[in-house]
């Protein structure tokens, strides 16, 4: 099976393949990391988390949650989750 005979089932099956759609600035989609790889240790949360506990009260924690980041910013805010659009 040739690429185009692929791409033209995954067409017919309603699918596409993510190679075959462009990227404004290369022209094609190849990955384009915006911050380094980090690995979280379940170990080193559960700390934080534990303390955390001990030293804030519900009641001043607004939303009690401990969020993964990415360069300083919320791991959902940085991988472009809630992106406001722009116009």
């Amino acid at each position: 099976m040739s690429l185009a005979e692929l791409n033209q089932k995954l067409k017919e099956q309603n699918l596409i393949g993510y190679w075959t759609i462009p990227n404004t600035s290369t022209g094609f989609r190849e990955p384009e990391p915006s911050f380094r790889p980090f690995l979280w240790k379940w170990q080193e949360i559960r700390a934080a988390l534990d303390q955390a506990a001990q030293l804030i009260r519900p009641e001043d924690a607004g939303e009690p949650a401990i969020l993964f980041s990415i360069n300083g910013r919320p791991a959902i805010e940085a991988l472009g989750f809630f992106r406001e659009e722009t116009q």
